[in-house]
């Protein structure tokens, strides 16, 4: 039982420390959709496990989910890359 409770504290510490460094190199709403791709990994995972299957529309829930993400991890990006350049230009503006 102690052995069983020591591998859930790794893992819930292990997890908790890739939540922040994730935080860290991307942004808050980014990895809290990205927590959302639990959904369709599950799907995956009953279906490995267990063989059983789910209907079509537990596959298109899933599906919003996984496009949802690649939508705001690709918007995130192009917000990120307008921030920095125009962050470069003001600091040169500044300096001239």
């Amino acid at each position: 039982m102690w052995a069983i409770i020591a591998v859930n504290s790794a893992a819930s510490f292990f997890s908790d420390i890739l939540w922040a460094y994730a935080m860290l190199l991307t942004t808050p709403l980014v990895v809290t959709v990205g927590l959302s791709l639990n959904i369709p990994l599950s799907l995956i995972g009953e279906m490995i496990q267990y063989a059983q299957y789910s209907s079509w529309l537990y596959w298109a829930g899933a599906g919003v989910v996984f496009i949802s993400f690649l939508f705001i991890n690709h918007e995130s990006q192009e917000d990120g890359g307008e921030d920095k350049e125009e962050a470069g230009h003001g600091v040169a503006r500044s300096a001239v």
